[in-house]
């Protein structure tokens, strides 16, 4: 199993919708921030040019389109704590 079915998998156990938006949201957020730090330590990059090259490839182009629409449905919908 990849990260990206992990992301999904996790957010699978929430039982609203919007929780499961925030749970992909914040797991993709951690996701890329590790893979950028791999990459910074891997290939001596700076912050900026690692998430560039992270999120340009399969995975974290993939991760970051999760993200973002997850991200987008959240703002969609109000708060219900």
């Amino acid at each position: 199993m990849n990260t990206l079915e992990q992301m999904i998998a996790k957010a699978e156990k929430e039982t609203s919708l919007r929780k499961r938006a925030i749970s992909l949201r914040d797991e993709g957020d951690a996701l890329l921030e590790t893979m950028t730090q791999d990459k910074m330590a891997a290939d001596g990059l700076n912050h900026l040019d690692a998430y560039d090259a992270v999120v340009k490839s399969d995975l974290g182009g993939a991760i970051l389109r999760h993200r973002e629409e997850a991200s987008r449905f959240i703002e969609s919908q109000p708060a219900q704590d």
